[in-house]
């Protein structure tokens, strides 16, 4: 009767349709060399390594960053770049700015890239309460990228949640008034976020994630505690 293929939240249904189950892992494709295969085995953990590497039909809930939230401690790091045996590593930095809903705080995070791209070091992150006038965001805002600039002396993007766009221009405003020369501020590029996870995910898998943690004790516990629901996969 021919093939059909079924979603994984179908399967819990597979008895009552009359769905046939088969399972292939990459082991099944012979064309595959075994470099090949190890590189493909460092790109996922966690429910999606279940999914894509051991081709298991399971649900994307769970711990999401797995490798780090079962060793943080090989990826935190005690000193900031501003030393004399790393700061002629670090390349260039970005600061992201997460812009929060009626829940969560508002997040700046300060990230630096190193040569070639070879290590992600997230250098600070800050919560922002969300409670706080536009003027008052301004000038948290105004507040840590000075702090930022004064630390690593770079010229740096700013990437904002493209969905508040009012808040944005307040920024951009606030820039021209404080002569904040040292920053450009612009919508960010927000890509699917199963692409955003597979990333992160693929970095840690690496090694190539670095954490300041003096200056990230919330994003550490964030990155820690992320959980995936199936039921909120867009938001």
């Amino acid at each position: 009767d021919g093939v059909k293929i079924v979603s994984f939240t179908r399967l819990d249904k597979a008895e009552e349709k009359r769905y046939k189950y088969l399972h292939f892992t990459m082991e099944d494709n012979p064309s595959l060399s075994e470099r090949v295969k190890e590189r493909y085995r460092r790109m996922y953990e966690g429910v999606f390594y279940k999914r894509f590497i051991e081709g298991l039909w399971v649900r994307a809930e769970g711990i999401i960053y797995t490798t780090f939230a079962n060793n943080k401690e090989k990826f935190l790091i005690k000193h900031d770049y501003t030393d004399e045996e790393h700061k002629q590593d670090l390349w260039f930095i970005n600061c992201g700015i997460d812009f929060g809903n009626n829940k969560s705080s508002h997040t700046f995070v300060a990230t630096g890239f190193t040569y070639n791209f070879k290590k992600v070091v997230f250098l600070k992150a800050v919560k922002v309460s969300r409670s706080l006038t536009p003027k008052e965001l301004d000038n948290e805002f105004k507040k840590f990228v000075e702090i930022i600039y004064a630390k690593y002396k770079k010229t740096f993007n700013v990437r904002c949640d493209s969905a508040e766009t009012t808040l944005i221009n307040g920024f951009k405003l606030a820039c021209v008034e404080k002569n904040l020369f040292f920053c450009d501020v612009m919508n960010a590029r927000k890509s699917p976020i199963n692409e955003r996870i597979h990333l992160v995910c693929r970095l840690f898998g690496e090694g190539r994630i670095e954490i300041v943690e003096s200056e990230c004790p919330d994003l550490i516990n964030a990155l820690e505690t992320a959980v995936w629901d199936d039921k909120h996969a867009g938001e």
